[in-house]
């Protein structure tokens, strides 16, 4: 995000802990299955792990972060 300009600020946090870390998150990227609805844009982290698909990814990471930045 870095490179396009985004600022971002990243936690983490266990996926059992999640629930209760949402305060000011705007977008979940996790590597595990989130089993409940967040009410914010969820991502599978598992592309940035194994590369298949990781610039689909931040590519749509991306596009997401500016349409929350920009509706702020």
């Amino acid at each position: 995000m870095n490179e396009h300009g985004i600022p971002v600020s990243i936690m983490t946090c266990s996926v059992n802990d999640l629930a209760n870390r949402l305060t000011g998150c705007d977008v979940i990227l996790s590597t595990a299955q989130v089993a409940f609805d967040p009410g914010i844009p969820v991502f599978d982290g598992l592309p940035l792990l194994t590369g298949v698909g990781e610039e689909e990814l931040l590519e749509d990471l991306q596009k997401t972060i500016q349409e929350i930045t920009e509706k702020d």
